[in-house]
């Protein structure tokens, strides 16, 4: 009888795949689910990746099947139906609401605290955690890890409510907020700008669907006139034109250079042609530098805490004294 020994050794393969983003999502649908459970509002770029993800998957689903959704090579121009964050902001107005979700995290076994940051404020109680959950992980195989940087606010007991983002927004996306309360985002009560806390229904409808259009096309306006805020709000300038954003009232232009005759960049000192991606401060018009070489520029002086003035000595005010423009 023949016998072929090699039958009896064979190995059983099953496949170990998962998709990073897909188990992200799914794990900061848990903390939304849960934070709601305890009236929290969201706020910042769950929001934000949420109004974006939605639309883009609508369009997707218009043309394609669920089954290929995670596969951003089908359909590229809904790619962004994939976005995430790591990133949770989340404000409790109670505080025992605060600890009861704060206990959450702590009890559940598969959530590791691997940092804690206690903040200083004068009005309200403000930790950032950073959580890790592992995923995938057997007697042979460490799994992945992944990351989520959760950041926990609460009114004190005695103070006033107010919503995120505390009359503090800088930026047209953090005027937008979620509750369970609520078929998606709205606009929050307490965004700081009176014309728009105080604005009439009709118009404040028209200036929602402006603003959520703009975002699901990855384009928001600066809204802050607090002049302590200028080199906040420039760190976060370059964050989102790193992430490809556009931003509709920088404090320069970013074109691309269109005049035959060549000029010099004020940083690296050589010249720049016809066609390169530049930026041009509306100051004066005349300090114009290489794209790469103003951010480079921005970033040394935030490193720095430096005053932000351009190399022709011109103040770089990115915030925003004339909400008009924005409202109209």
């Amino acid at each position: 009888m023949n016998y072929d020994i090699n039958n009896v050794f064979k190995t059983q393969t099953h496949e170990n795949f998962f998709i990073y983003e897909k188990e992200l999502r799914a794990l900061l649908h848990n903390f939304k689910k849960k934070a709601y459970e305890y009236n929290g509002i969201l706020y910042g770029e769950i929001v934000i990746n949420s109004i974006i993800s939605k639309y883009y998957k609508e369009k997707f689903l218009e043309k394609n099947d669920n089954n290929n959704f995670w596969n951003t090579e089908i359909d590229p121009e809904t790619a962004p139906r994939v976005i995430t964050t790591k990133n949770f902001d989340v404000y409790f107005k109670n505080f025992n609401e605060y600890l009861n979700f704060f206990n959450y995290i702590k009890t559940e076994k598969k959530f590791e605290i691997i940092n804690t940051t206690n903040l200083e404020s004068l009005n309200f109680i403000h930790n950032k955690y950073v959580i890790n959950v592992n995923i995938g992980k057997t007697i042979t195989w460490n799994g992945v890890d992944i990351s989520i940087n959760l950041n926990i606010t609460s009114k004190l007991p005695k103070d006033k409510y107010v919503e995120p983002p505390f009359n503090e927004a800088h930026f047209t996306s953090d005027l937008l907020i979620m509750t369970k309360d609520g078929n998606g985002p709205r606009f929050s009560r307490n965004t700081g700008i009176y014309e728009l806390d105080n604005m009439n229904i009709i118009d404040k409808n028209e200036y929602f669907a402006k603003i959520i259009k703009e975002i699901c096309f990855f384009k928001i306006n600066i809204v802050s006139k607090n002049n302590l805020a200028n080199n906040h709000i420039a760190h976060k300038c370059i964050e989102y034109l790193k992430n490809n954003w556009t931003i509709g009232n920088l404090p320069f232009k970013i074109e691309k250079y269109n005049d035959i005759s060549p000029t010099t960049c004020y940083i690296c000192l050589e010249d720049i042609g016809n066609e390169n991606k530049i930026g041009k401060f509306i100051n004066n018009g005349k300090c114009i530098l290489h794209f790469n070489c103003l951010i480079e520029y921005l970033k040394n002086k935030l490193e720095s805490n430096s005053e932000l003035i351009c190399p022709l000595r011109q103040d770089i005010t990115f915030i925003n004294h004339d909400y008009k423009c924005l409202l109209d």
